[in-house]
């Protein structure tokens, strides 16, 4: 098998499902996806998560590659888009943690060295490149391809691919020009030859080839068919986990801007705090529908084969046993802490399924007082998520009885819950006029909220929904919308449908000591 090629690996990974022909694909490609993967994200552990998205899309999306593909070239420009979208989710998880927070950027000394000047820019220009370019580009100096190998990809010898390859390093010097990086073909061509891909961790390829090719696999087949309902939960939730913190948003937003050929992002700013605070809402919403999206089908997954006959898998020498041991014994530790701590307990923890116990400890290292507290608090948000939607559910269906108006207190929804939810989780919903959160425009009058029942004041977060639309922010983001409400709106009166260019223009309209402190920070975080 060692001899087939890309293609004929993957025409045996799509008409067979076979297995070996996608490990080969993985152990062959690895290295080249995780270098660019490196490159763009400081962390080890997220560029892992990436080549293990990007694998997970090359088992899902094989079918739709076309048969002139160059597969090296699709699998580079893939892990740029997906360690871009990484990059940008690991961002805007920080902002929402922290208002104030900078992000760190590397700067390397030997600003003169022409690797460290082209690293930074290196898969944002090869992305630019045309397919044919960039597949060019890829196979000889990331792969090492000698030019009568590439020759015969494009169907021309070797003088023409060696015309071909100078033509697209040209072009991608070009670019490098245009970002301020001024070198010789020659110092690009070596700069990338020697230090593109470096040799992936140990392990990683196994790793990757399990996850990626049970994702690819239907839950009708034979390997499937044959695992146990735990093994299938902890292979399910192994997928779900392993792409990332809220984990499905990367691979699904990579994978419709490959679809889209690229989507451009909006968010423009509007007042200061306000337009970045809604920013941060939307953001966060979208990352918990997601999240929601990829429970829902982990756990219909989990439900189709619960009755399947135990097979090979179960044996007590498959890794996958000892896997699934390590994660109930850190479920069980949760639990016990959970037991020792009741205080940090809410009532809607009664909502999850073994399949949120598992993710929840997936990859979670925990040695401190403050690991256990991080835990718990995302453990109480992955609760409430579980209730929000019958909350929308009580929304809706009151607004039916009553002409389209919305309820003005939590106990007039009550009755059109299940009768059997736990009034305790009840008691920890109100409902409130929606100009108590002045960072965004609502399409109500009254938000449902639990900002009166959250536990962590400093970590938790705060849920506020309407029938149709929800946000999450911080209590601090929330105290610090009312600190500065005062300031916007008198902006807004002195310079009507104006819109400030730096938040620097709210200066002359913060009146206290503490606004004008909060107005710093924003200033610096600009």
């Amino acid at each position: 098998m060692e001899s087939l090629s890309d293609a004929e690996l993957l025409a045996e990974w799509i008409a067979h499902r076979s297995q070996p022909a996608f490990a080969l694909l993985v152990r062959r490609h690895i290295s080249l996806v995780h270098s660019a993967a490196r490159r763009q994200l400081d962390d080890p552990h997220l560029a892992e998560e990436v080549t293990q998205a990007v694998f997970v899309l090359l088992a899902s999306k094989a079918e739709s590659l076309g048969r002139q593909v160059v597969l090296p070239g699709w699998l580079c420009r893939v892990a740029h888009l997906v360690a871009r979208d990484k990059q940008k989710s690991e961002r805007r998880r920080q902002q929402r943690e922290q208002l104030a927070a900078r992000m760190q950027t590397d700067s390397d000394p030997a600003a003169g060295d022409a690797w460290h000047q082209l690293a930074p820019h290196l898969d944002e220009a090869v992305a630019q490149l045309s397919e044919a370019d960039r597949a060019a580009i890829v196979l000889r100096f990331y792969e090492q391809c000698p030019l009568e190998q590439i020759g015969s990809v494009f169907g021309v010898g070797a003088d023409a691919a060696q015309k071909r390859v100078a033509r697209a390093l040209e072009k991608l010097r070009s670019i490098f020009t245009g970002k301020g990086v001024s070198l010789s073909t020659s110092a690009v061509a070596h700069a990338i030859a020697a230090n593109a891909v470096q040799t992936a961790p140990a392990g990683l390829a196994v790793q990757v080839s399990a996850g990626a090719i049970v994702a690819g696999t239907s839950a009708t087949t034979a390997t499937l068919l044959s695992m146990s309902a735990l093994h299938k939960t902890i292979i399910g939730v192994t997928l779900a986990a392993t792409v990332g913190t809220a984990t499905h948003q990367t691979l699904q937003a990579s994978a419709n801007r490959i679809e889209a050929q690229a989507i451009k992002e909006r968010n423009s700013m509007r007042e200061g705090q306000i337009q970045r605070q809604v920013s941060e809402n939307e953001e966060a919403a979208r990352r918990l529908a997601a999240l929601k999206l990829d429970r829902d089908l982990l756990e219909a997954r989990v439900a189709s084969l619960r009755s399947t006959p135990r097979s090979e898998a179960d044996r007590p020498d498959n890794p996958a046993e000892a896997l699934l041991k390590k994660w109930q014994e850190r479920v069980a530790q949760l639990k016990q802490q959970l037991e020792q701590n009741p205080g940090a307990r809410i009532p809607e923890m009664k909502l999850l399924t073994e399949s949120d116990w598992l993710l929840m400890v997936k990859q979670r290292s925990v040695g401190t007082e403050t690991d256990w507290e991080r835990i718990f608090s995302q453990l109480r948000d992955a609760a409430e998520e579980k209730f929000v939607p019958q909350i929308r559910k009580a929304l809706m269906a009151f607004q039916r009885t009553h002409n389209g108006q919305d309820p003005t207190d939590f106990a007039q929804l009550w009755p059109y819950f299940d009768p059997r939810t736990d009034p305790e989780i009840l008691r920890r919903w109100t409902i409130v006029p929606a100009k108590t959160f002045p960072n965004r425009k609502w399409d109500s009058d009254y938000v449902v909220t639990q900002m009166s029942g959250v536990v962590d004041k400093e970590v938790d977060r705060v849920k506020i929904l309407t029938s149709s639309i929800g946000s999450v922010t911080s209590l601090a983001s929330i105290k610090a919308a009312w600190l500065m409400e005062p300031v916007y709106e008198a902006y807004r009166k002195a310079y009507p449908g104006q819109t400030p260019k730096h938040p620097s223009a709210y200066s002359p309209f913060a009146a206290t000591p503490e606004q004008r402190a909060q107005l710093q920070v924003i200033i610096e975080s600009f």
